[in-house]
């Protein structure tokens, strides 16, 4: 082996090692990008689940607005309204709301005669 041989052996242990190095770096950096991202997901995620949980206070309390106009505000023309606008408040199928209104609007069919639907659950 020649002095050129083993000059040219020690060159390329060298580039072999910085390429090694290299390709780790790069990974270790890619490791951390990914981790940033997936921290900032999170943080997405969990804003996206609160904005939901408002977004479903809000209908419930524009939902109930509308039915107090429509109890307000009531004539037998519009029963069938007022039921539509009950059912999407109270029913376990739509937002399951059971507030304050239950026994105002337990107090309201009784008052005007509007027999109970099946959907109410009010006492």
């Amino acid at each position: 082996m020649t002095i050129q041989d083993i000059i040219t052996l020690v060159c390329g242990i060298g580039w072999i090692g910085t390429f090694i190095i290299f390709f780790i770096q790069r990974n270790d950096t890619k490791k951390d990008k990914n981790d940033e991202v997936k921290k900032e997901l999170d943080l997405i995620k969990q804003d996206i689940g609160l904005m939901r949980k408002d977004l479903k206070k809000n209908e419930k309390d524009v939902v109930r607005i509308q039915l107090l106009y429509l109890m307000l505000n009531y004539t037998p023309k519009d029963e069938k309204e007022l039921l539509t606008c009950a059912e999407h408040y109270f029913s376990k199928e739509h937002l399951h709301a059971n507030w304050y209104m239950t026994p105002m609007f337990n107090r309201f069919i009784e008052e005007k005669g509007i027999a109970k639907p099946s959907w109410f659950e009010g006492d």
